[in-house]
This record gives structure tokens, sequence and C-alpha cells, in this order.
């Protein structure tokens, strides 16, 4: 195991868990207070330091491209604002679908800590997440954040694999790693060689993979269909 690929997995953090609407700071800050184990107090940390808004935009505009790209060219020609356009009427129903299977699945993200680290590493981990440079760590992975694989598998079958996330969480963990300031780079080695929980982040990456696949590939209930539906018509469709 490289010290590259454990850094890299490192700052991936949550990136491979979740893209759930943005709460609001109190909430967040309650559900790292009212964690009734470390684990779960890990996955709390970790979810409260990132910016799962921007992620979710950052994915409804992938989303976006790729249904743009299955057009036929004269429904788009002439339109250079259609992905903007596009994504933003998409945003909705992204946000209530990712919400909803990000709650269901969120008890098998944290069974999938518990399989990887101990109690006390979990509570080492979570500390590293709560200090400035987790912070920052967890923010560079929310801006870097790569979903491209995992759009793509969906976009083919509406069926997401694991090898998929899991190139997605390396390439956002390269991405966040190449953002941050040197210093923080230097800092982050230094914090991962410092403690053995750090090495074991690719091992709980791969538990997580074939889980968030799962979640990934949860088909839209009823409403949630009838809400893209709706978003792409309103953009493509004469009004």
């Amino acid at each position: 195991m490289t010290l590259r690929r454990t850094l890299f997995h490192t700052l991936a953090g949550l990136a491979a868990f979740t893209l759930a609407p943005m709460a609001a700071q109190a909430q967040e800050d309650a559900a790292v207070q009212q964690a009734t184990s470390a684990h779960e107090r890990l996955f709390a940390t970790m979810e409260n330091g990132l910016d799962r808004e921007e992620m979710l935009v950052m994915t409804t505009g992938v989303v976006a491209t790729q249904i743009i790209a299955t057009l036929p060219a004269d429904m788009t020609a002439g339109k250079p604002d259609l992905q903007q356009r596009l994504a933003q009427a998409l945003l909705p129903a992204m946000r209530a679908y990712s919400g909803r299977v990000t709650a269901e699945y969120r008890p098998r993200m944290i069974a999938a800590i518990a399989e990887v680290f101990t109690a006390d590493e979990a509570d080492v981990l979570a500390e590293f997440y709560s200090s400035d440079l987790g912070r920052r760590a967890l923010s560079a992975a929310s801006s870097n954040l790569s979903v491209d694989a995992m759009t793509a598998d969906g976009m083919e079958d509406m069926r997401v694999e694991a090898a998929s996330v899991e190139r997605d969480i390396a390439e956002t963990g390269m991405r966040a790693f190449g953002a941050m300031s040197q210093a923080d780079r230097a800092e982050l080695m230094r914090v991962t060689l410092s403690n053995p929980a750090f090495l074991k982040m690719p091992q709980m990456h791969q538990r997580i993979a074939q889980v968030r696949a799962e979640m990934e590939s949860a088909p839209l209930t009823a409403e949630e269909t009838a809400m893209i539906q709706q978003a792409v018509a309103s953009v493509l469709l004469p009004q």
C-alpha cells in the first residue's frame, strides 16, 4: 500500500459515502453530538465537514452534460446555456433522490466503517476530520469531486458498478491532493504516517464502494421519475 494512495483515500473522505443535500449547521453539529458509537461519530464528523450542496450541484451538472450528449444535434444547436439550464431544472429531483437513498443506506455505510476500524481508530479519525486540516481536506474533496465513472454507468444501464465508485474515489482524492497547499500536503503526510488508522482508509473505501454502488443504483420512485421528466421537458420542449 503506497503512502500516496493512502493520502488520496484520506482526502476523498466522505465523498465515498454520500451526496446528500446540505443540512443546517445546527443539525449537523447535533448529529455529531448525538452519535451513539465511535463509528457513527466518525461518519457524522466527516459528513459535517463536506459541502454536500456543492457536491450535489457538481454531480447534477455532470448528469446534465451526459444527457445532452445523447440528444440529436438539432435539439441542442444554438443553445449555449442548455447545460446550465438543464442542470438547474434537474436539481430538485436530484436533491430529493439523493436525500432519500442516503438516509436509507446510512446504517450500512456506518457498518462498513465498523468492519474496518476499531472504536479507538474511529475516534482518532474523527478527531482528525474535525481539525482545521481535516476540514480543509474535506473541503478540497467537495470542490474536486469526481463522479464521471458512476454517472456514465448510470446513463448506460441504470446500474452503477463498484469498480466505477472506486475509480471516482481515487480521482477525487488525487484532485483534492493537488488542490491543497504545499504546507497542508506536508502536514497531511506527517499526520497520515503518525497513526496506522489512516493506512486502513483504502480498505474502508473498498467496502464502501459496494454499498455505494447499490445506493446509486437504487430505482427512482414514481414521483422522482416524474420530477426528472418534467425538468427535462421544461428545458427541451417548446413552451
